[in-house]
């Protein structure tokens, strides 16, 4: 089970094509970390 996400933050003009905008600013991310209580954090796509 999954507890909580944590957006893997870029910034830079070369912005990707589906890139998720951070609270509306300059700021993106195209992955998050998954972290879990009981195992391994994980790299998963946004």
């Amino acid at each position: 089970m999954t507890d909580y996400f944590r957006p893997l933050v870029q910034h830079g003009p070369a912005r990707p094509e589906g890139a998720h905008p951070l609270a509306g600013g300059p700021l993106w991310f195209t992955h998050a970390e998954a972290l879990r209580r009981d195992g391994p954090a994980e790299l998963i796509p946004a």
